[in-house]
């Protein structure tokens, strides 16, 4: 019956409340009002798990929903396994957060976001709405970036890193050089280098949402944006 009810709530769109609440009901689960969605590596199992988490470990991805409750999440957590958290929601949409959770899961495991363990889709969403958009960011990213492909193959990474750490530390060497962990000198001889490639454009505030657009895009999938669509 739990995982009658598990199903669905993950059903899309969500039946009615009515007939979740009879399901809740049947299942002698106290609905919450709210919940997330956990995604787990596909073949993982849960251990024992806190009251009020509905075991989703037998499907081909392995889930699990667990109500509003911190208490509840820290449990998990300690249990030391990668899965990701998806934004908390309506329980009728909890849905909607495991395929962000899903998402998380799969970016980490490409290397596109950073971090083991318990990943929060919530701390990575700039990276997941560029990938959602990705049709529209591609066609940005090849119009923006192409001049990273004028550098060697091992170097366009690092210089991309570089971008984007001096766009958001409004080219502050020193700032980007501790986020980056490198050198501000380091840091410097990059920018040069990106001014040569870019001229006055990585300067211009109205792109720099464009270019970070990109960036995130470019991060998250290598050199993919420029593949000419089939």
């Amino acid at each position: 019956r739990r995982r009658d009810l598990l199903e669905a709530l993950l059903a899309d769109p969500a039946p009615d409340r009515g007939r979740l609440a009879r399901l809740a009901r049947d299942a002698r689960w106290a609905m919450p009002r709210r919940a997330a969605a956990l995604g787990l590596p596909p073949g993982k199992t849960a251990g024992p798990l806190p009251p009020g988490v509905l075991d989703g470990t037998h499907r081909a991805e392995p889930c699990l929903i667990v109500p509003d409750d911190p208490d509840a999440l820290d449990a998990l957590r300690r249990g030391g396994q990668t899965m990701a958290v998806g934004p908390v929601v309506d329980v009728a949409a909890v849905q909607r957060s495991l395929a962000w959770a899903r998402r998380t899961l799969e970016l980490a495991a490409r290397g596109a976001v950073p971090g083991d363990g318990t990943l929060m889709a919530a701390d990575h969403v700039p990276t997941l709405v560029v990938v959602q958009h990705r049709d529209l960011v591609e066609h940005v990213a090849r119009r923006r970036l192409r001049p990273l492909l004028e550098l060697r193959p091992s170097r366009r990474r690092p210089y991309a890193l570089t971008l984007q750490a001096a766009l958001e530390c409004g080219f502050n060497a020193s700032a980007a050089a501790d986020r980056l962990g490198v050198h501000p000198q380091t840091v410097r001889h990059r920018l040069r280098r990106l001014d040569d490639l870019f001229g006055a454009v990585v300067h211009d505030p109205e792109l720099h949402a464009e270019l970070l657009m990109a960036l995130r895009l470019w991060l998250a999938l290598g050199d993919e944006p420029f593949a000419e669509p089939a």
